[in-house]
């Protein structure tokens, strides 16, 4: 704990030795201009340490590239205006006008339709010039307002430039008692200062603020700022009163009975309880004399810490008891099983897959999850993961494993909950049985085109928890983009994109020449026979479409076509899918289970997230919740 304080203390050290820097050289250096030379004026010393010359006008020569010749400064008489004035006859005129030279620099003003006069032409151009003045303490920009003047003459190019000295912060306020009125006076009484200016600390560099004497006296002006100060501390005061008062009264009202514990819930770890006297909570009790609630308890606190996600608002905790409230809206995964809707259950799980990975990625494993203590809240879908009495450090990746065990456990609990089927028996040998039922699903490895013979059967949650229990098991985030917690609408924009592609590139025969293709179990029959046959009529406008029933990349086709002109499909047929796209794509998924994993498949052994036309789809990942057009 002693380190913080060190590097809080070593970081504000730093902060404030280059804070003296640069105050430093604001306080020690004046400068000042007299006619065309600039010096600046050490205040410690009391010498000049740096001259140079500004150099206010200058005459240029430049090459004219059109013409090729060289143009000398004493070709005419120099006018009032610095400009010179030379001949110039129509054809150069012409020529001038046509060239590059006049089309170019486009911040260039020029005077009046490019003042034309005889044989020569006159731009005027207005920017800013900057240039360096090295010094041991830093560096000093100048600026300068520049007007450059050009004369085109058949010959070439003559540049004039005017320079003007101009500042890049605002003036600063020298009060008549300060203590730079005595080197300002210096300056302006010795050595004659035209103006003189201040160094101003900005972004690395110091930058010219032109000084000025205050007009106001000055023991007006330090009772105005007394009076202003005054003022500001008693805004303050009335504010911080307005502030502290309401968090001390609720600090008060919570210290006598912040949670109150009602009775008990329906589910066994929490009890019913308000909050404040007016939130509702579900409540975590805690006896810390049981070494597995102190366990509990600390683990809790931990992944708190960590930010895994959590939904706990509020902790009461006293010698021998602690109270932990969660927001009374979360649910168990138990509870959303029955009461919640299927994508709902599918985004619980989802959520859980990620949690599990933020606490592997914090170096910590070893979790017990149940849907009994695996908490979501629904609206926003965060997790609060309450199996960690025996959480730990991982010391190395190998570890992790286990809670990918775990959640393939978690998962097979809600197949068998949906699937209303009985538990197996709680034996040591459980998770080899359940391994050896649910590996022969691996979708990857044993692929089985069987159309139609299990309908409704759930091949993607079977086909996830066997790659969860599978010994050479993939990473979390991996399972995380698995199809089983894609929407339904999702795994119709997936099945339309993949559609697309196997009909726009049929050289490719993307599924014909996969491996999942070549080594699965085909069904010899049609697939249009375990579509209803009014369904299908419907389907196929009664014949005007023509769809190969025996070649599966037909089926991906009739299921895009119809689900992007879903409205145009007879009222018959319409009654008997549903009403919208959603129960469409649904009658689907569930006659032919297999079509999402399939496709998902084929196109993780193609490559095609790296093909551009795949761009469009923003399925990949489950990140996706819009709806198809």
């Amino acid at each position: 704990m002693r380190i913080v304080p060190a590097l809080l203390f070593g970081l504000v050290s730093a902060g404030v030795d280059t804070l003296m820097k640069e105050k430093c050289a604001e306080e020690r250096y004046l400068v000042f201009r007299k006619g065309d030379t600039l010096s600046v004026y050490d205040m410690y010393r009391e010498e000049i340490s740096k001259q140079v010359e500004l150099g206010w006008d200058r005459a240029l020569v430049a090459e004219n590239m059109e013409i090729g010749v060289w143009v000398s400064e004493g070709l005419g008489e120099r006018g009032e205006n610095g400009l010179v004035s030379v001949e110039m006859d129509k054809r150069f005129e012409r020529s001038f006008r046509e060239s590059s030279l006049a089309k170019k620099a486009p911040s260039v003003e020029r005077l009046p339709a490019a003042t034309i006069q005889e044989r020569s032409i006159l731009t005027k151009e207005s920017r800013i010039g900057v240039e360096y003045l090295y010094m041991p303490d830093g560096v000093i920009v100048l600026l300068y307002n520049e007007t450059v003047f050009k004369v085109f003459t058949p010959e070439g190019v003559t540049e004039t430039v005017k320079r003007d000295l101009r500042t890049g912060v605002k003036k600063s306020l020298v009060k008549r008692n300060d203590r730079h009125i005595d080197p300002i006076n210096k300056l302006e009484g010795v050595y004659g200062a035209d103006a003189i200016y201040f160094l101003k600390y900005l972004n690395g560099y110091y930058y010219l603020s032109e000084a000025y004497l205050s007009e106001i006296e000055e023991d007006t002006a330090e009772t105005a700022a007394y009076v202003f100060g005054l003022l500001i501390s008693l805004g303050a005061v009335i504010l911080g009163v307005l502030g502290v008062l309401p968090w001390g009264i609720r600090v008060f009202l919570a210290s006598r009975s912040p949670i109150e514990v009602f009775g008990e819930s329906e589910y066994p770890i929490y009890r019913h309880g308000q909050l404040f006297g007016h939130k509702k909570v579900l409540v975590l009790a805690l006896d810390l004399r049981n070494e597995g609630n102190s366990r509990l308890f600390h683990n809790l606190g931990l992944l708190k810490r960590l930010g895994v996600a959590d939904s706990g608002v509020y902790v009461e905790e006293s010698r021998h008891r602690v109270l932990l409230a969660y927001d009374g809206g979360v649910v168990s995964l138990g509870w959303l099983l029955v009461h919640g809707q299927a994508e709902e259950v599918h985004r619980a799980m989802l959520e859980t897959v990620k949690a599990v990975e933020s606490v592997h990625e914090k170096g910590h494993f070893n979790l017990s999850l149940t849907i009994d203590n695996v908490f979501v809240h629904p609206g926003t879908y965060t997790v609060s993961l309450l199996g960690v009495e025996r959480l730990e450090r991982a010391p190395a990746p190998a570890h992790l494993h286990k809670d990918f065990t775990e959640l393939g456990l978690l998962f097979y609990t809600v197949y068998l909950k949906k699937n209303h089927l009985p538990a197996p028996a709680a034996t040591e040998s459980v998770p080899k049985k359940i391994s050896e039922q649910v590996l022969p699903y691996r979708f990857s490895h044993r692929a089985s085109l069987f159309l139609g013979c299990k309908p409704g059967a759930d091949v993607e949650l079977l086909d996830c928890i066997s790659l969860l229990l599978d010994p050479e098991h993939r990473t979390l985030p991996e399972i995380a983009r698995h199809p089983v917690f894609w929407t339904v609408v999702e795994k119709f924009e997936f099945l339309a994109h993949f559609s697309d592609y196997v009909f726009d590139h049929p050289q490719d025969q993307v599924i014909e020449t996969s491996q999942a293709f070549l080594q699965a179990e085909k069904d010899p029959s049609s697939w249009s026979v375990y579509i209803n046959i009014d369904i299908f009529e419907g389907l196929t406008k009664h014949g005007k479409y023509y769809y190969n029933c025996k070649v599966i990349r037909d089926l991906y086709r009739i299921v895009r076509n119809n689900g992007r002109h879903f409205q145009s499909i007879p009222e018959k047929g319409r009654r008997l899918l549903g009403k919208n796209l959603l129960d469409y794509t649904t009658y689907f998924l569930d006659t032919f289970p297999y079509l999402v994993i399939f496709a998902d498949i084929v196109t993780q052994e193609k490559e095609l997230r790296d093909i551009s036309e795949w761009s469009k789809t923003e399925v990949w990942g489950g990140g996706s919740r819009g709806s198809p057009n």
